[in-house]
């Protein structure tokens, strides 16, 4: 899946937890975040002059805060595993290296309770 295909599955699919993405989804959104994050960091600093205003960065996190969460679950869909178990996020460095590991497994490429395996990766 390319960048911004997968971008924009990510929010045309951001109110839908009961189905699957893939690998590709979720990585090229978490980078599509960082790189937007980035890029207000700059332009906060740039327009003020100063040192970071965390205001810009409230909001950022606010609109992506959805979106970020269900894809997160969907790919805990896609290799069988609960989308409940993303609330293990809130345990400090054990959570977020359970769902690092968890984002990194293959995907489940049979039918399962979430949904048929998303499409294979094209070039």
């Amino acid at each position: 899946m390319p960048f911004l295909a997968a971008v924009s599955s990510v929010l045309s699919h951001t109110l839908r937890f009961g189905t699957r993405a893939s690998r590709a989804e979720y990585w090229w959104w978490q980078l599509f975040c960082v790189i937007v994050g980035f890029v207000v960091q700059i332009v906060i600093v740039w327009s003020t002059g100063g040192p970071l205003n965390t205001f810009g960065l409230v909001v950022l996190f606010a609109v992506f805060f959805i979106p970020s969460l269900s894809v997160q679950v969907r790919r805990l869909h896609d290799g069988g595993i609960s989308g409940w178990l993303s609330l293990i996020m809130v345990v400090p460095i054990v959570g977020p290296v359970v769902i690092l590991v968890l984002t990194i497994l293959p995907s489940d490429r049979r039918v399962n309770r979430w949904g048929p395996p998303p499409p294979p990766r094209t070039i």
